[in-house]
């Protein structure tokens, strides 16, 4: 289940249709570029960041979780400044990234979980809860941009679409979850609010799509 349904859940977050029965994204009518990186290798990294600019992606989201800090190569580092400043036209992709949930609640020491968020032309989301609260398990600092909301603590948690899988593992279904939150729901959140600020006007650069967030 691993495999499909924390992509799906990310994705319903941003651009989740309209139904009745279910969720609603941020952005419902926005369509998707779906990206599956099984491998964090220089090069599948460097062929995800092209593809998203090179088929016409406004916004990129980035749910990644990394057991460690991931140092960014000279080649990756580059790949992502480029696909931030010049896609789009040249007016620039904002990328979101998540900062992570493994913040240590007790010394609460500002850090972020990899070089990806502190990258300094993405926008590094870490997460609050429903009560506007900082969400303990997140990770800040220096480098974050924006904080928007999802689960923890005791707030209310983040209701969104998931994969389903039949007890034998053969087939695949589609289901809703509460259990779903952390820096991951925050920032396809993020991700679909610059996607109606996009709708409203295209022709926003990256600079002021920052300064309207």
């Amino acid at each position: 289940r691993g495999v499909f349904d924390h992509g799906t859940s990310c994705a319903a977050v941003a651009a989740g249709a309209w139904d009745p029965t279910g969720v609603l994204g941020a952005a419902p009518n926005a369509r998707l570029i779906p990206i599956k990186l099984d491998i964090l290798s220089d090069d599948a990294i460097v062929k995800a960041f092209q593809h998203a600019k090179l088929n016409g992606a406004d916004v990129i989201s980035c749910s990644l979780g990394f057991p460690k800090p991931v140092p960014l190569s000279t080649w990756v580092f580059n790949t992502i400044r480029d696909v931030a400043t010049t896609g789009r036209g040249g007016r620039g992709i904002p990328i979101f990234i998540a900062a992570g949930n493994a913040n240590p609640a007790s010394n609460n020491q500002p850090r972020l979980v990899s070089d990806f968020a502190a990258h300094p032309d993405v926008i590094c989301v870490t997460a609050s809860n429903s009560l506007d609260e900082a969400s303990s398990y997140s990770f800040f600092g220096p480098n974050a941009f924006l904080c928007a909301p999802t689960n923890g603590n005791n707030g209310v948690g983040i209701t969104t679409a998931t994969v389903a899988v039949s007890d034998d593992g053969r087939s695949l279904a589609h289901a809703y979850t509460s259990g779903f939150g952390g820096t991951s729901s925050a920032t396809p959140l993020s991700a679909g609010i610059c996607a109606l600020m996009l709708t409203a006007n295209p022709n926003l650069s990256l600079e002021q799509i920052k300064n309207i967030l």
